[in-house]
């Protein structure tokens, strides 16, 4: 739990160091990180106070700071509650003056490497990413993490229990502008598969099968370009290591000609990197370039019974396309409810989850994209490939959960034997 007066006194001394730092784009940068992370590590009930500010006022009173020489003193010392408002109101309105300042240096264009929006001040790094958020306005009644930045993502790479990796990919094609919703495309497999080893610590997927599994995925990757999907996602562990080469080098020597679709979220598989297997999922872009590759957090581990023999990785891969921010999950990362997630104060705009497992599985999917939505208006995408019991004697082919808002669907509603989904997100 965070001191107030200590924090208090921490946030005064370093307010002449955040001044000096507010000097051109890249000192622009380090000091809106380190103000922001200063407004984040708060305490609670101080972070708070921000949903009490109007933001017509916020608006007003940021523009005036942006157009003044340096930061505007901080009331001190803060004896009173009303002293303690005005010092929080004076950093939010700094907050918002740096986002201002920066805009005006920046010329607008698109972003192609990550150097362009690195970010470090008092040890932490981050990336500053200037793409406004698709799905959220700023509104007075909102949080700090929802609203203390307007039209940029703080993504640090320090997360509380993990690392965060941010890579960025070029996509040619137009999209909706924010406010609109974005085409995505998901497959799911009839006449499935697994090539299961028993290992001594549990098992393992050694191959993923269905009949002409390598033209079904050809087909909806086809289909996903016609759509002109932003995504397209195949269920996890039903693209092996063979799979994946086969889709790359189609992909690379121009046997598939994609032209619209951005990325291909190729399922994921079990790979031994010689200390041990991960679970991973490799995101293609549309010349079969890896863009991304998130390994598997949390293992499947059902009650006694053989777990999944897998080392857990401690990173989860963020992806920002000129249109929007995606972070990546498989399965357990997203679902399991019983440990913190890295996912709901994320600012990305989509969690996209390859899946695999029945309906408790999404039950659990269901949960965490009802928090998601809540905290920071973040969509959720979930391809899951059935496996395991069912209630009835012919269980669907899978679930597919695109939730974008309204009141949480019934596991049972998401089921499918489609093999093909248009989702707009």
């Amino acid at each position: 739990m965070t001191d107030l007066n200590e924090w208090l006194v921490r946030a005064h001394a370093a307010w002449p160091g955040l001044d000096a730092a507010a000097d051109g784009t890249a000192g622009l940068r380090n000091a809106i990180l380190g103000l922001w992370s200063l407004m984040a590590e708060a305490p609670a009930n101080v972070r708070d106070l921000y949903r009490g500010l109007d933001e017509a006022a916020l608006v007003v009173q940021a523009d005036a700071a942006a157009r003044s020489e340096g930061f505007q003193p901080l009331p001190w010392p803060c004896p009173t509650p009303e002293d303690r408002d005005a010092f929080w109101r004076v950093l939010a309105v700094t907050l918002r003056a740096l986002e201002i300042r920066l805009a005006a240096l920046s010329d607008g264009g698109t972003i192609r490497r990550g150097e362009q929006c690195r970010a470090r001040y008092g040890g932490v790094d981050a990336y500053i990413v200037p793409l406004r958020p698709r799905h959220r306005v700023p509104a007075t009644g909102h949080s700090f993490r929802r609203r203390g930045l307007v039209g940029l993502r703080v993504l640090p790479l320090a997360l509380p229990e993990f690392q965060m990796r941010v890579r960025f990919v070029e996509d040619p094609f137009d999209r909706p502008e924010p406010g609109d919703g974005l085409l995505m495309g998901a497959a799911l497999f009839t006449d499935f598969e697994f090539e299961i080893e028993d290992t001594a610590g549990g098992f393992l997927i050694r191959g993923a099968t269905s009949p002409d599994h390598i033209g079904r995925i050809e087909r909806a990757i086809r289909r996903a370009d016609g759509d002109g999907c932003l995504s397209l996602m195949l269920p996890e562990l039903t693209v092996d290591s063979g799979t994946l080469r086969s889709i790359r080098d189609r992909l690379a020597n121009g046997t598939w000609e994609i032209e619209r679709l951005c990325i291909l979220v190729a399922g994921s598989r079990h790979v031994d990197l010689g200390a041990g297997c991960v679970n991973v999922t490799t995101v293609l872009d549309r010349y079969g370039a890896e863009v991304a590759a998130h390994a598997k957090l949390f293992r499947y581990n059902e009650g006694e019974g053989p777990h999944e023999d897998i080392v857990l990785g401690d990173t989860v891969e963020v992806l920002v396309t000129p249109d929007a921010v995606l972070a990546f999950g498989i399965c357990l990362d997203f679902c399991n409810m019983a440990e913190p997630s890295p996912y709901p104060w994320l600012d990305v705009d989509y969690v996209l989850v390859p899946s695999c497992g029945g309906l408790s599985t999404m039950r659990g999917h269901v949960d965490r994209s009802s928090e998601l939505l809540r905290t920071m208006k973040t969509r959720s995408l979930v391809v899951q490939q059935h496996y395991g019991p069912h209630p009835t004697e012919a269980p669907p082919l899978g679930y597919v959960l695109a939730r974008s808002g309204g009141n949480a669907p019934l596991a049972e509603e998401l089921a499918t034997s489609d093999t093909w989904m248009l989702v707009r997100l």
